[in-house]
C-alpha cells in the first residue's frame, strides 16, 4: 500500500470538516450567556416560590411595616439632635478640647523640642580646641570642662588622665578635660582631668589585600619537582 500525504488542499478541507462539528467561540459564549441568564431567572422564581424574598422584598416589607432603613434612622436621628461623629468631634475641639490627632501631634512637637534640647546640650559639652603636640598642651588645671585636643604625636598618660599614668597611646588621640570628683561629703573635692578617647592605630606595619598574591598552578608543581 502507497504512503500518503496530506497538502494544503487536503488541510482546508480537514478544517472545513472541523468547523462543522464544533461551533464558535462567539456562538459558544452567547449560548452560555443565555443559559447562564435563564438560570438566574429560574433561581429567582424558585426562591420566591419557596416563600423567599429577595433583598428588594425585604426592604420593601421592612419599610411598609414601620421600620426605617439606615439612612432613615439618620435621619431621624439628626431630626431629634443626635450628633454624628464629625459634629461630635467639631463640638470637641469648639470647646478646646483636643482630639486624638490633635494629642499625638502635640507629643510629637514635645518630642522634636526635647530632641533638640538634648542635642544642644551635648553640642555644648564638646569644645574643639584644635590639635596640639603633647608636650604643648595647657596645664589641665587651667583647661575647661569640654575641652578636646587632637594630640598629634604617641605619648605616655600621666597622673593627670583618668587612666592613670604609664598609657602608651598614639598619635592621633583625642584627649577631653573632664572634671572628676573624690572623696564625699565636706571631704569631696573636684578637680580636672584630661579623659582619653580612642585615637588611630598604626597598621603600616601589616599586610594589604593587594600584597597577596595567589600562587600559580606551574608554581604548586615546581614544588614537586
Amino acid at each position: 500500500m502507497a504512503t500518503k500525504f496530506i497538502n494544503l488542499d487536503n488541510l482546508g478541507a480537514f478544517l472545513a470538516k472541523l468547523k462543522t462539528l464544533f461551533t464558535t467561540t462567539e456562538a459558544a459564549t452567547t449560548i452560555a450567556n443565555t443559559a447562564a441568564g435563564t438560570a438566574r431567572t429560574g433561581a429567582v422564581d424558585d426562591v420566591k416560590k419557596l416563600g423567599y424574598q429577595t433583598a428588594d422584598d425585604v426592604d420593601a416589607a421592612v419599610t411598609a411595616k414601620g421600620y426605617q432603613t439606615a439612612d432613615d434612622v439618620t435621619k431621624t436621628l439628626d431630626g431629634r439632635g443626635y450628633q454624628t461623629a464629625e459634629q461630635v468631634e467639631t463640638a470637641i475641639t469648639g470647646k478646646g478640647y483636643d482630639t486624638a490627632t490633635s494629642v499625638d501631634k502635640k507629643v510629637s512637637d514635645a518630642k522634636t523640642a526635647l530632641q533638640d534640647q538634648i542635642t544642644a546640650a551635648v553640642t555644648s559639652v564638646y569644645n574643639a580646641k584644635g590639635s596640639s603636640a603633647f608636650a604643648d598642651l595647657p596645664a589641665v588645671a587651667d583647661a575647661k570642662k569640654g575641652d578636646v585636643y587632637n594630640i598629634t604625636d604617641a605619648f605616655t598618660t600621666t597622673a593627670d588622665f583618668v587612666e592613670g599614668a604609664g598609657k602608651n597611646l598614639p598619635a592621633g588621640t583625642n584627649i577631653m578635660c573632664v572634671e572628676v570628683t573624690t572623696g564625699e561629703g565636706d571631704a569631696a573635692t573636684t578637680s580636672n582631668k584630661w579623659d582619653a578617647a580612642a585615637g588611630m592605630t598604626d597598621l603600616s606595619g601589616y599586610y594589604q589585600k593587594t600584597d597577596l598574591v595567589a600562587a600559580t598552578n606551574d608554581e604548586i608543581d615546581a614544588l614537586f619537582a
